[in-house]
């Protein structure tokens, strides 16, 4: 649910050592949190379905082949990182910075109803025997 959560983010870095797991075959449910939707908007649908229909887990490099991630890093750099990343945000004109985040943000619009039907998916899964 973490690692679908961070694609909602502006920017996002992560340790070398980073693997992002998929349980939610395990555990006969879905990736929950808007990857599905995330990830479809950031890598198209094949790529999409390629990436979560795979049992592979993802390492920090192929994340940041895909364009997943923006930055990897070492763990011990990894908090420093951040804070320059806030920093460099922070340094920009405020009214500017936020009206291209909701220019950005316009083509989420159907975010709400994605995760609606997430829920929706993942209720009827659980209540229907395997």
């Amino acid at each position: 649910m973490f690692f679908n959560l961070s694609l909602a983010c502006d920017y996002r870095n992560i340790a070398t050592d980073t693997i992002y797991l998929k349980p939610y075959f395990k555990e006969d449910l879905l990736p929950k949190g808007g990857g599905t939707f995330f990830l479809c908007n950031m890598l198209g649908y094949d790529r999409t379905r390629k990436l979560l229909m795979s049992d592979k887990n993802l390492c920090a490099y192929e994340a940041l082949e895909l364009g997943i991630v923006d930055q990897v890093v070492p763990q011990k750099q990894l908090e420093e990182t951040a804070v320059q990343i806030a920093r460099n945000f922070a340094a920009k004109q405020t009214r500017a910075l936020a009206t291209l985040k909701r220019l950005i943000g316009y083509s989420m619009k159907d975010l709400k109803d994605h995760l609606n039907f997430e829920n929706q998916e993942i209720m009827r899964l659980i209540r229907t025997p395997g």
